[in-house]
């Protein structure tokens, strides 16, 4: 959808869950996708993990030189990372870690956070096993942005609110999709960045 949208301008990529596969792969995703101008980058109906300090360490770096090899083409320095413009979305199941990866993102200034807001289910837990062999699952730590918002029960607000309706799922439309291609467009249009940077 968002290639057929952006004339194959904008690249796509998925971060299914916030864990070590989903780290390697967005990695792989993320360069593969280095000759498009923009991205969008999916974590919908992501639960969580622990790995947005990573994932926001590679979308902070800046490009700092150009490296060729002889009659090879260009390619960025720093290698792993993403120098266009980006847009993150989320819905009401990002939970977790889904939902402290656009809060950091959006302070960090990298670009607009689409969709809805967030579950508000972001806690450190620890888990317990039980004499019976059962285990149980206590909140250990939270979580504040640097605003001092505790993340806990909050959800994190969309810059810009896009629900799907049900007819719009029903019917295959994703709403969400097209609104991010859209800024994104906007943003390569005009040169100017819409995240504050």
């Amino acid at each position: 959808m968002v290639e057929k949208l952006s004339g194959g301008d904008i690249g796509y990529l998925h971060i299914r869950q916030m864990n070590e596969p989903s780290l390697r792969q967005f990695e792989r995703d993320l360069a593969a996708l280095g000759t498009k101008k923009a991205l969008v980058i999916d974590q919908r109906f992501n639960p969580g993990g622990n790995i947005d300090q990573e994932l926001l360490e590679i979308l902070e770096q800046r490009q700092y030189q150009v490296t060729r090899q002889r009659d090879s083409v260009k390619l960025p320095r720093p290698l792993r990372g993403f120098f266009g413009p980006k847009v993150v979305l989320e819905n009401e199941r990002s939970t977790s870690d889904a939902e402290v990866f656009p809060d950091g993102f959006r302070t960090l200034g990298l670009g607009k956070v689409v969709g809805v807001t967030t579950y508000g289910a972001v806690i450190g837990t620890g888990s317990y096993s039980l004499m019976d062999g059962s285990q149980i699952r206590t909140p250990g730590s939270g979580l504040w942005n640097v605003n001092g918002t505790n993340l806990e029960n909050y959800g994190v607000p969309p810059d810009v609110y896009v629900d799907i309706p049900p007819a719009d799922f029903l019917a295959g439309r994703d709403p969400q999709v097209e609104k991010a291609v859209e800024l994104l467009k906007e943003e390569m249009k005009s040169g100017k960045p819409t995240n504050g940077r």
